[in-house]
C-alpha cells in the first residue's frame, strides 16, 4: 500500500471520527472503537504507527445518561438537538459539537411553557409549545460564548418514547422507566423531574393577562430591534426570540403607554425597570418593550396594576418578616439577663424592683438634704441682714452723740 492510500485512509479515520462525536454517546462509543481497532488493524499491517483516534467526545464530562431524546427542535441553540438528561446535568448535544452546552441541574433557576403564537389560529393543526430553561448566571458553550438560556420547541403530533438507561441520581424524584406520549406531555415531565425540583412548570395564568385584541396570553412587540412576542406572566416577564426573562421579584418599576399617552400614535411601549442587584446583564437598567399596538393597552395596564399591588403585598410581607426576626432576636437576647438577675437575688426575687426603690429612697434623701440646706442658706442670709441693719443703727447713735 503507497503512502498516498495511507494518508486517504487517515483522513478518512479523522472525518469518521468527527462525525462520530456528534452523535448519541453509545452510537459515538461504538463508532469510535470500530474505528480505532480499525486504526490499530493499519499500523500492524503497515508495520508504522498512524495518526490516533481519540474517542473522548470533546467538551464532554462523564456522567450517565438516564434518559435521551433526540431530533429535539431547538432555537437556542438553533437545529435539532439530542437531551441527553444525565447524572448532575443536562447536555444539549448539538450536531456541531462546538454549539453543545452542558447545564448543571443547579444553573436552573426556572423552567417556562408557554404555547407557540400561531397568527392563523389554524385548528387543523395540533399546537406547539415553547420551552424556556433560565439560566443563573448563563453558562459556556464549546466556543466559550455565553448562553443564557435554553429555547426549545415540541409540537403536538406523533409521540415520543423515553426509556431509562441508567440509575436514577438520589437527589432525583422517582420516574418510570419507560415515558411515552406527545412530545411536550414526554418533555414536560422530564424538565419538571430533573431540572425544575419535580414542581410544575411555570406558564400564563388568563386571570393575571388575557390580550385585549385577541383573548391569548401574549403580544407582539419590539425589544431593540429585535420583533418578537411577550408573554406577562405571574412570574416574570417573557420575550420571545431571542429568549429572555426578567423575574418579577426583580422588577422595581413597570410602566405602559408612554408611546403616545395622548392617544394620537398607534402603538405604545412597556417599560421596566430592573433592580441594580438582579442576576441579569441590564441590572439597574430600563427595558423597552415597544411597538405594541394601543389597542392591547387594557390588558397591559391591568398587569401593571396587578404586578404593582403583588410587588407592595410582597414589600410588606418582607418588612413584617424581618420585624419579628428582630423581635425575636431582641426577647432571645432580654431573656439571659433577666435570668441572670433573678439568680443573683438568690432566685426568689428579681433585682429589678429592690434597685428601683432603692434608686427612689435615694432621690428622696437627697432632695430633703437639699431642702435643709436651703433652708441654713435662707436664715444665714436673714442673720447677716439683721446684722447689717443693727449696725447701721449704732453708727447712727454714734454720729447723734
Amino acid at each position: 500500500m503507497d503512502e498516498a492510500a495511507v494518508a486517504e485512509l487517515t483522513a478518512g479515520a479523522k472525518r469518521a471520527a468527527a462525525h462520530a462525536r456528534a452523535l448519541p454517546k453509545k452510537r459515538a462509543s461504538a463508532l469510535l472503537a470500530a474505528l480505532k481497532e480499525a486504526v490499530t488493524a493499519l499500523e500492524t499491517a503497515l508495520g508504522a504507527p498512524a495518526p490516533a483516534v481519540k474517542p473522548e467526545t470533546a467538551g464532554v464530562e462523564e456522567g450517565a445518561v438516564v434518559f435521551a431524546l433526540e431530533q429535539v427542535q431547538a432555537h437556542t441553540p438553533r437545529g435539532r438537538v439530542t437531551l441527553e438528561f444525565c447524572d448532575g446535568h443536562l447536555h444539549v448535544r448539538c450536531k456541531a459539537e462546538q454549539n453543545s452546552v452542558k447545564v448543571p441541574y443547579g444553573k436552573v433557576r426556572r423552567v417556562l411553557c408557554v404555547p407557540k403564537p400561531d397568527p392563523y389560529r389554524r385548528t387543523d393543526i395540533p399546537a406547539s409549545e415553547y420551552f424556556v430553561l433560565d439560566l443563573a448566571g448563563g453558562v459556556c458553550n464549546g466556543r466559550k460564548a455565553a448562553v443564557r438560556a435554553l429555547h426549545l420547541q415540541a409540537d403536538r403530533k406523533g409521540e415520543w418514547r423515553a426509556e431509562r438507561q441508567a440509575e436514577l441520581p438520589s437527589h432525583i424524584a422517582a420516574a418510570g422507566d419507560v415515558l411515552k406520549g406527545s412530545p411536550p406531555d414526554v418533555l414536560t415531565a422530564l424538565l419538571s423531574t430533573f431540572c425544575h425540583g419535580g414542581k410544575a412548570l411555570l406558564a400564563p395564568d388568563a386571570s393575571v393577562f388575557t390580550s385585549s385584541m385577541k383573548g391569548l396570553a401574549h403580544v407582539s412587540c419590539y425589544s431593540g430591534v429585535k420583533d418578537g412576542d411577550l408573554w406577562p406572566l405571574p412570574s416574570g416577564v417573557l420575550f420571545l426570540k431571542p429568549p429572555r426573562f426578567l423575574s418579577e421579584s426583580d422588577v422595581v418599576g413597570i410602566a405602559c403607554g408612554r408611546g403616545g399617552a395622548t392617544g394620537t400614535t398607534r402603538y405604545v411601549d412597556l417599560q421596566i425597570t430592573v433592580d441594580d442587584e438582579a442576576d441579569d446583564a441590564a441590572a439597574g437598567e430600563s427595558c423597552d418593550f415597544t411597538n405594541i399596538d394601543r389597542d392591547e393597552l387594557p390588558g397591559l395596564e391591568q398587569y401593571v396594576q396587578w404586578l404593582t399591588r403583588k410587588r407592595l403585598a410582597d414589600n410588606r410581607a418582607s418588612e413584617a418578616k424581618a420585624e419579628g426576626r428582630v423581635k425575636r432576636e431582641e426577647g432571645v437576647q432580654e431573656a439571659p439577663a433577666e435570668a441572670e438577675q433573678e439568680a443573683a437575688g438568690g432566685g426568689r426575687r428579681s433585682a429589678r424592683p429592690a434597685a428601683a426603690r432603692a434608686r427612689a429612697a435615694t432621690k428622696q434623701e437627697l432632695s430633703a438634704a437639699g431642702d435643709e440646706d436651703d433652708d441654713d442658706e435662707e436664715e444665714e442670709d436673714e442673720d447677716f441682714s439683721q446684722d447689717d441693719g443693727d449696725d447701721g443703727d449704732d453708727e447712727e447713735d454714734e454720729e447723734g452723740e
